[in-house]
């Protein structure tokens, strides 16, 4: 029973911060409701089109603000009315569907400029055009009735968005984004922990590094939101500015993990007396407890969530506690003695960050619900043209890395739409449908979502097909779509085989509105998901291919350019006064780009022996260095006795070594992959700083010369 309710309190901590249940049942009543109320009015037809628009609406994940919810929704309704009238304008003609379809196919790759919720706005286009285009009407007047349907479809989904948010508080949108770096927090924490209980080997650099990665796109997503840094809002009383100082707070805890992570790196824990190393690991462990509740806590604002958050962090307080008495009685190695007061030096400064974050939470107005503070001069701005404007510049960008998929998903739906109407049959459409839902910017994310939406489709396809065969029994065929429709939203994100069987049985159940099933159908529906599949695979390796053993060496070549600029920076007179997290966003973003690029690149289908060694030991010391620059500004923040301050003459010889090394390796790199270096940025000045800093300097100073030597060999 104990672990039922352990389940269930995780399950409502996990919807808390990401409600894919609400979501998926927003999607169950866009579907399901209309059909309802056709059967109720004798409309069951036209039911089925407003349902379906409003479930490709459904798609966009309802993120942000009120107004960035209205704005997109509305975005959507324009954008699905236009795929409508070319679709069912072009129907008639092969030459004009084939083309058109190559425009959807285009700006469908292009949705990725905006993002996550691009991904929703482009399943309304091509829903919207395909379906259009796959049932003809035959008058002025049936097209304006579907025109209307459509804007039904619209508003039905815009009243269903509405009311699903109307009860949210003013600003919890953008605390649930902080949330879900917490818990990506705690994720690092437990990958960090692994092992120091005795119970399984530690867990690899890759591992944490992944978690790593996790946190900087959770932070990422937040930043696209919500923009404005703490450093450019104005009065610090502003609900803005304490959001978004308390996210640079979540950001800087995730360093000081990385940082603790580090400093035990190099220790065989089977060698370290068990009492130190059972308290190392209920310091991470009650770390992980502690950001758990936070995540919660920034959500829900309970103070119940407040009061259990702060009984860890004393706890972690006490352990810190018990670990410098350990340090003291026990006669440990002079390595292990530093890497475990490091431990419980960073651990306090994680707690003290906490508890920082609790204050500003603590201390903020109560929110209104969001039907209560919206305004409408709120709304009227929603709807200002510039928003629009802004939006399609960001749409239509064609300087992206995104511009060479879209280019070839327009070509490839292109194909599929011309094999879907020179082949006989009525559902060829699902031929398009699979190219574009398969296509992926890379070939072996294709080939992965190719395997897995065919076993989704063909098996769903088949399933749905026989729910068909069922007694004609109304409520139950809308009980099993509304049940699909959950279920697909649920899977979308765990497991995407899971999501297109139950995407497809949806489909089949909403399209098919005669209720006819047959072998015959069923097969047609499989064939065309297997011809969409072939296509969208071998675009993939014909048409504007990217590989990332080419890509690679691009990304690899970023990453070094950009911790160049954070150690100028870091050593340059701004970098003690002006904010420095911008350089480490950078620094980490292009990391994650090349460690991406890398992981792609192994997987690709290369029958070559692949060379990774060096990337990977490059990119593992950039990593590093990053890292310890970040350390050194973390320390610079610090209260610093001046006992232990440095002279700049130490630093300096140091960097005397560091920034030409640096230099040289940047060179020797774009020498071997053939791209011309980029001139040299002004030379850093040494400061004083602390033991600290002049140890994480002789560190990168290390890295550096590792990273010749790779180049060398």
């Amino acid at each position: 029973m104990r672990q039922v309710f352990n389940k269930f309190k995780q399950f409502q901590q996990s919807e808390a911060l990401e409600p894919m249940l609400s979501w998926g049942i927003r999607m169950g009543l866009a579907l399901v409701v209309p059909q309802l109320i056709g059967v109720a009015t004798g409309y069951f037809r036209e039911s089925v089109w407003v349902g379906l628009i409003a479930e490709g609406l459904c798609w966009v994940e309802l993120k942000g603000s009120i107004a960035q919810r209205i704005q997109v929704v509305l975005g959507g309704i324009l954008i699905s009315l236009l795929a409508a009238l070319t679709g069912t304008l072009t129907s008639a003609s092969v030459l004009l569907s084939t083309g058109l379809m190559f425009g959807v196919g285009l700006v469908s790759g292009l949705f990725k400029n905006l993002g996550d919720r691009g991904s929703g706005l482009a399943i309304c286009v091509y829903v919207s055009y395909i379906i259009s285009n796959a049932i003809p009407v035959t008058d002025a007047n049936a097209l304006g009735m579907r025109l209307v349907l459509t804007a039904i479809g619209g508003g039905w989904y815009l009243l269903l968005a509405l009311t699903f948010s109307a009860t949210l508080r003013q600003h919890e949108p953008y605390r649930r984004s902080i949330g879900l770096i917490w818990r990506s927090v705690a994720r690092l924490l437990e990958a960090v922990s692994q092992g120091w209980n005795d119970k399984g080997p530690r867990s690899g650099l890759q591992v944490i590094y992944r978690n790593e990665i996790a946190v900087r796109k959770a932070i990422d997503e937040s930043l696209a939101f919500y923009q404005p840094l703490a450093a450019d809002v104005g009065a610090d009383a502003t609900p803005e500015f304490q959001l978004a100082a308390i996210r640079k707070s979540t950001a800087l805890v995730a360093a000081q993990i990385v940082a603790m992570s580090e400093a035990t790196e190099g220790l065989r824990l089977r060698q370290v007396d068990p009492e130190v190393r059972q308290v190392v690991y209920a310091i991470h462990r009650t770390l992980t407890q502690a950001s758990l509740r936070l995540s919660s806590y920034v959500v829900s604002l309970l103070p119940e969530e407040s009061l259990l958050l702060q009984n860890r962090l004393l706890r972690v307080r006490e352990l810190a506690a018990v670990l410098e008495q350990q340090l003291q009685v026990k006669t440990l190695p002079e390595v292990e003695q530093a890497a475990f007061r490091r431990v419980s030096i960073l651990a306090g400064r994680v707690t003290r960050l906490m508890e920082h974050i609790l204050e500003r939470l603590g201390g903020a107005d109560p929110e209104k619900r969001v039907y209560r503070s919206y305004s409408l001069l709120k709304t009227i701005y929603v709807l200002h043209p510039g928003q629009l404007f802004r939006s399609l510049r960001l749409l239509l960008n064609t300087r992206t890395e995104h511009f060479r998929y879209a280019l070839r998903l327009g070509i490839a739906s292109a194909v599929a739409m011309a094999f879907s109407k020179l082949l006989p049959g009525s559902h060829n459409y699902w031929i398009p449908f699979t190219v574009i839902l398969i296509s992926q910017p890379y070939i072996g994310a294709t080939l992965a979502k190719a395997r897995d939406r065919l076993v989704g489709t063909v098996t769903g396809g088949v399933v749905g097909g026989l729910f068909l065969l069922l007694p004609n029994v109304f409520l139950l065929q809308e009980v099993l779509l509304f049940v699909a429709s959950v279920l697909m939203v649920v899977y979308v994100r765990k497991n995407y085989a899971i999501a297109a069987f139950f995407i497809t049985i949806s489909l089949v159940l909403l399209l098919d509105v005669e209720q006819v099933a047959d072998v015959e159908v069923i097969l047609v529906r499989a064939i065309s998901t297997m011809v969409g599949a072939a296509i969208a695979v071998l675009s993939g390796f014909m048409l504007l291919p990217v590989w990332d053993k080419k890509k690679l060496p691009e990304h690899l070549a970023d990453a070094l350019l950009r911790n160049r600029d954070y150690l100028a920076f870091t050593y340059s007179g701004a970098g003690r006064t002006e904010n420095w997290t911008r350089y480490k966003r950078l620094a980490e973003t292009a990391n994650s780009k090349a460690f991406e690029s890398l992981q792609r690149y192994l997987e690709e289908p290369d029958g070559k022996q692949k060379l990774f060694v060096q990337p990977y030991q490059l990119l593992t010391h950039n990593v590093r260095i990053t890292r310890d620059l970040t350390q050194i500004h973390l320390e610079r923040e610090t209260v610093i006795p001046e006992a232990m301050l440095v002279p700049a003459a130490s630093s300096g010889t140091l960097l005397n070594d560091i920034w030409p090394r640096l230099e040289r390796v940047i060179a020797k790199y774009a020498q071997q992959v053939g791209r011309q270096p980029d001139l040299p940025v002004t030379p850093v000045t040494a400061t004083a700083g602390s033991v600290i800093e002049i140890e994480l300097l002789q560190k990168i100073s290390t890295e550096l010369q590792a990273m010749e030597s790779t180049l060398i060999r």
